[in-house]
């Protein structure tokens, strides 16, 4: 799935996080991933260059192909069974690394005029599989989640512009930020990450690769927005 996201004004250093800042750039430069914001250059390092290697194999937009580099396939995902009413497919890692394997479904469904999105649901292993038979017991039944189809998620670590039209926005904040996306968990150096990056099917109308991509580390909860305490920011690529 493709995440809308939106680019307001340029982008400024907000205290505490590394920013790259960006020149003038050939046209070939702009269809290659940059790192924006990185917690950690090596990991941050090592997903923009995943990144570029699938956009120079693949070319821009959706390709089955795509996310198949290591640090992706070290984490084994089987597609569910009729058992299920609902399609996905479920992974056995330590998502949230606390020492403690979880069960993570990762469900793909539509909405927006057909545009598909991803969703991650989080159980114990004593709950699975019964409490996720069911897509409508889903969000009721996990102890944890990544899902923000109905909102956005800001990319707080960048600063926000404030608007100064029209009238009725006039002093809200606007922040780069994603829905509508694809989740891809993946492990670097022992430690389970979230890739985020937008559904492809939001192209052409938001433009094609590269866009904004955001590498968080969950940490519990139901994760609907951008929430320290639930998940953490670690890089921003664009």
């Amino acid at each position: 799935m493709k995440q809308y996201t939106t680019v307001f004004g340029g982008l400024a250093l907000w205290v505490g996080l590394t920013l790259v800042t960006t020149s003038v750039v050939s046209a070939n430069d702009e269809a290659r991933y940059k790192i924006v914001m990185s917690k950690n250059e090596q990991l941050c390092t090592q997903v923009r260059d995943v990144l570029n290697d699938d956009l120079a194999q693949y070319g821009p937009g959706y390709d089955p192909r795509k996310f198949a580099a290591p640090i992706f396939s070290a984490i084994a995902w089987t597609p569910l069974d009729e058992s299920f009413d609902y399609a996905g497919a479920v992974a056995h890692v330590d998502i949230n690394n606390d020492g403690t394997t979880d069960v993570v479904v990762r469900q793909e469904t539509s909405g927006l005029k057909d545009k598909t999105y991803q969703m991650l649901f989080v159980f114990e292993d004593s709950q699975y599989p019964e409490a996720a038979r069911k897509r409508s017991e889903l969000e009721e039944k996990a102890i944890g989640s990544v899902d923000f189809y109905m909102s956005r998620y800001d990319f707080l670590g960048l600063k926000p512009t404030i608007l100064k039209a029209p009238p009725i926005m006039k002093g809200k904040k606007e922040y780069v930020s994603l829905w509508v996306v694809y989740i891809h968990p993946f492990r670097f150096q022992g430690t389970t990450y979230l890739l985020i990056t937008r559904s492809p099917d939001l192209a052409p109308e938001y433009g094609p690769e590269p866009y904004w991509t955001l590498v968080a580390k969950y940490k519990q909860g139901k994760v609907h927005e951008a929430d320290p305490a639930l998940i953490e920011d670690v890089c921003y690529l664009k």
